[in-house]
């Protein structure tokens, strides 16, 4: 887990070096979103009406970023 992290790191750093800013920060931006969701699919837990108005409003800050 922690050589993921580590990777994860890198490469968020590396796109930012590369002035991909805006598609770093969308990326890092669904980081929660990702892992309500895979935990949703794989531990087979419930999302509560909290996470799913959080996901929403995520993906609501991202459509109105990338207008």
């Amino acid at each position: 887990m922690g050589f993921l992290d580590t990777g994860a790191f890198i490469i968020s750093n590396r796109g930012m070096q590369m002035e991909h800013i805006a598609v770093v920060s969308v990326l890092g931006s669904l980081y929660g979103a990702v892992t309500v969701a895979l935990a949703a699919i794989f531990l087979r837990e419930r999302i509560s009406r909290w996470q799913l108005a959080g996901i929403t409003t995520i993906f609501a800050g991202i459509f109105l970023i990338s207008r």
